[in-house]
């Protein structure tokens, strides 16, 4: 049986139908290998910068530890024994008082008196703990009448420094710079996100290096509070010393004096040495009081020093992390509006 094929017209069409559709296919193949490119950069380029930190240094002033000093009225006195003529009633009143004074003593501070050298005056003054007999002597001056006070050394303590509670530590606890939004995952949400983190990278290093320098200042200063207390401890102790001669040859010069009177004013002679013992002790008592007040008030002026390297640093820091802040809530706009521009073109989950 012989087979008639017959040519159909729609093969053409079938040919051109299976060309387009393989076309299509490999277009969309080289969509999928390039997918959409995403660049947010440009919307960041704006942000503002972090400042440079504004930290100098306060002003120190140095504290008035005080003074010892010899009274006008026995700087007189002395004047008036030294120059070897007859008396001013003032002296002879100033010396019958302390007369009058020494005879409410115990006869061992009487004695005491007479026997007074120059060595016993070096010792009274170097010593840690006056006797029992000097010490009811010290004591008993602080009843004295006023003619036998006015002749005792002044005291100067200086500054009354007043510390206040320290101030209270400023928390540096700043979230370096990660948006407060949930994770994304597509391509446009991410390019937002890596456009974020790069503009938010000089700030958040300008912020630690700021961070480091308010640090470093204030450890500095606190530093440099305790090298000047130790400088000032150090002169305060040389000053010491210092009054303590002054003082001890003031002392000295006195019994000299009495020597001097001995053979023709007796009486006189005695109450100058009286004087002499009076005048030692009470410069002893003057000067450990002086001292302490001295190093009270280079403690309080150091713990006032470090309290204004507290009060500067957490100001500056709270400047820092409020500036930081500000950057960050901006970049963190930034990128939101990226997120929502991810969303408006259907990139968002």
């Amino acid at each position: 049986m012989k087979l008639n094929f017959l040519r159909s017209t729609a093969r053409p069409a079938l040919f051109f139908s299976l060309a387009l559709a393989g076309l299509l296919l490999v277009n969309c193949s080289k969509d999928d290998d390039n997918p959409p490119e995403y660049d947010f950069e440009d919307q960041f380029e704006d942000l503002d910068e972090l400042p440079d930190v504004d930290d100098p240094d306060p002003e120190i002033t140095e504290p008035n530890t005080g003074k010892v000093e010899e009274s006008a009225a026995k700087q007189d006195l002395t004047n008036d024994l030294a120059d070897g003529g007859d008396l001013s009633t003032e002296t002879e009143q100033s010396l019958e008082a302390v007369g009058d004074f020494s005879e409410t003593l115990s006869l061992e501070n009487q004695q005491a008196a007479a026997d007074l050298t120059s060595e016993k005056i070096e010792e009274i003054f170097n010593a840690e703990e006056l006797s029992s007999d000097l010490q009811d002597l010290e004591a008993a001056l602080e009843n004295a009448p006023a003619e036998v006070l006015n002749l005792l050394p002044v005291i100067d303590l200086g500054d009354n420094l007043v510390v206040t509670e320290g101030s209270s530590v400023v928390q540096n606890d700043f979230t370096r710079g990660k948006a407060s939004t949930k994770q994304q995952t597509s391509g446009c949400e991410a390019a937002a996100q890596a456009a974020y983190e790069k503009a938010m990278a000089d700030p958040i290093a300008k912020h630690e290096e700021n961070l480091g320098i308010i640090e470093a200042n204030y450890v500095r200063r606190v530093g440099e509070a305790e090298l000047r207390a130790d400088n000032r401890l150090e002169a305060l102790n040389q000053t010491y010393e210092d009054y303590k001669s002054q003082f001890q040859a003031a002392a000295i010069q006195l019994l000299e004096l009495a020597d001097s009177y001995a053979d023709t004013n007796p009486d006189i002679a005695e109450e100058i040495r009286e004087l002499a013992l009076i005048f030692t002790v009470s410069s002893r008592q003057a000067l450990k009081e002086w001292y302490a007040a001295g190093v009270s008030t280079i403690n309080q002026k150091e713990i006032l020093e470090v309290q204004t390297a507290e009060e500067i640093r957490d100001e500056k820091l709270e400047i820092e992390n409020a500036n930081f802040e500000a950057i960050k809530e901006e970049a963190q706009n930034k990128l939101q509006a990226a997120l929502n521009e991810c969303h408006d073109q259907g990139s968002g989950s």
